[in-house]
């Protein structure tokens, strides 16, 4: 996986409906992968485009709530309802190291990206020689090894219903990834409703279900990233039967709205808190 990044230094990604930077090589790029295929943007995004108009050779989807927009060579999505016939993840086709999207749809990597990177972070770490390290990415963080002391790394969960970066509980951890999602760090209050990041692909509204954050312990940093979204979307119920059933593959840490705690056995020796929770065990047990 390859990202070109152009941000200020305050994270903005724009001025005026401008690129912050042009960069020829990237732009040649786009128009590479881009061209025949169907690319999706906003009203603004469009309005950005050179004289506002469309990209050549493409299917062009406009983003869009005005009902009167219209524009030639552009398909106007006006409702979730259109946004989501498109998402249907049976029309996806995987061959080998190449991806076939159905017709109108898009893919995004945001998901697993941070999980990832700090994967091949630590196979560069290995490749290296290098025996102990650790890379945090904003709710993710992976580790090789023990500190240079020879103690375990010390991840810190924060409190997902008390203030920033007030910690409810620490994880040692040793050779794996420790990744949290949760709606309290990036969401906007309108109309006395509030709106997170995390959408749910079935409704295309932000998930409304009972979890709070969702702390997910494996190896595999791209599968902890992807697990931690997926399991908040299902909800404390289903996120803990999917774990009956891949127990081996990871363990986690479900904190609800109401505060309730639960620790998957595989981690709860190494799992610290000054609040009560309870202890998950596999069927069986």
């Amino acid at each position: 996986m390859n990202a070109i990044a152009a941000v200020s230094r305050d994270w903005g990604i724009g001025r005026a409906g401008e690129l912050l930077f042009h960069i020829p090589e990237d732009l040649r790029r786009f128009r590479a992968l881009t061209t025949g295929g169907t690319v999706i943007m906003g009203r603004k995004t469009l309005d950005s485009l050179p004289g506002g108009r469309p990209l050549p050779k493409r299917r062009n989807i406009v983003l869009t709530r005005d009902s009167a927009f219209v524009r030639e060579g552009v398909e106007a999505a006006r409702s979730l309802e259109e946004v989501l016939s498109l998402v249907d993840a049976s029309k996806v086709q995987q061959n080998g190291r190449e991806i076939i999207l159905g017709n109108g749809q898009e893919i995004d990597f945001g998901g697993i990206a941070k999980g990832y990177t700090s994967a091949r972070v630590m196979e560069i770490f290995q490749e290296y020689q290098i025996e102990s390290g650790m890379i945090s990415l904003g709710g993710n963080v992976q580790v090789l090894g023990k500190k240079p002391d020879g103690n375990r790394w010390q991840v810190g969960i924060q409190d997902p219903n008390g203030q920033t970066g007030e910690v409810l509980a620490v994880l040692e951890a040793e050779d794996c990834a420790v990744v949290t999602s949760g709606g309290y760090e990036r969401y906007f209050e309108e109309d006395g409703n509030t709106y997170i990041h995390i959408l749910d692909p079935r409704t295309g509204y932000p998930a409304d279900q009972d979890l709070a954050s969702v702390t997910i312990v494996s190896e595999d940093g791209t599968l902890a990233d992807a697990l931690s979204t997926s399991l908040y979307l299902m909800g404390s119920r289903n996120a803990e039967k999917y774990w009956q059933t891949h127990q081996d593959a990871f363990d986690m840490v479900l904190i609800t709205e109401e505060g309730t705690i639960q620790v998957t056995e595989g981690i709860c020796k190494d799992f610290h808190s000054e609040e009560p929770y309870e202890i998950l065990t596999g069927y069986g047990q």
